[in-house]
């Protein structure tokens, strides 16, 4: 559950992912020529190189990370509620002041994901399809790295759908970014209206939500205390936003 990247910080094609737990790991798609690679796990243990890349030609990096540094790492499983293990579902572990990590289920649901500190942390499981920005399928809080196999269980929840269209003072359509905070879960997700302004956010859990529509040059346009029934349909019309 190491941290690899490929390319530098803000780079057309720096990549990123997290090695498996045989300690094997992929970079696809990755520039030619010389290309920084980084490896860290935990705040401490990090290793770096430069490799000359060529195009088509597969090259490989024997990143060892030093082992005098106390690192902590999170494992459990992600199932259904019959158990059933839920296989290359990504898990995002949060933790406090440091950037959040993660890791994809094998083919028993399980994980592994190295971690700076072991109390006090939060782990969502998302499906394969689904991005990390969107609101989890499964949470656990307050999670104790050092407490054994922490269990996700994944199962049928309601949910609604907020549908609606967003443009500027002059009726121009506006791929305006939605952030919508769920009062109850105490949870926020974030979506991106489409090229014609129009959104629609599918699988948001039941309750009571905020959504706020953020786009440049105009000033937020928010929608508070919307409440959601199981199964329910909320359209919010056109939003105008203000210069």
């Amino acid at each position: 559950a190491a941290r690899v990247s490929a390319g530098r910080r803000n780079a057309f094609c720096r990549a990123a992912t997290t090695s498996g737990p045989d300690g094997s790991f992929r970079l696809d798609d990755l520039g030619s020529g010389p290309v920084p690679l980084r490896a860290s796990l935990g705040s401490a243990a990090t290793v770096t190189t430069e490799l000359e890349l060529q195009p088509g030609v597969e090259a490989t990096w024997r990143a060892v990370l030093p082992t005098e540094v106390a690192v902590h790492a999170l494992a459990g499983r992600v199932v259904d509620e019959a158990d059933r293990p839920l296989v290359g579902w990504r898990v995002v572990v949060r933790q406090r002041g440091q950037p959040p990590r993660e890791g994809r289920t094998d083919s028993d649901g399980a994980f592994s994901v190295g971690v700076d500190q072991p109390r006090g942390l939060d782990v969502r499981a998302f499906a394969p399809d689904r991005p990390p920005t969107a609101f989890a399928d499964a949470v656990r809080r307050d999670v104790d790295a050092t407490a054994g196999d922490v269990r996700l269980v994944v199962g049928a929840r309601p949910t609604a759908v907020v549908r609606g269209r967003v443009v500027t003072g002059d009726f121009t359509a506006a791929t305006a970014q939605i952030g919508c905070w769920h009062h109850e879960h105490r949870e926020y997700a974030r979506f991106h209206a489409g090229e014609d302004g129009s959104f629609e956010l599918t699988d948001v859990p039941s309750g009571t939500v905020d959504v706020t529509f953020t786009h440049p040059g105009h000033t937020d346009h928010e929608r508070r205390w919307l409440r959601l029934g199981p199964g329910a349909v909320v359209d919010l019309g056109t939003m105008q936003l203000a210069a």
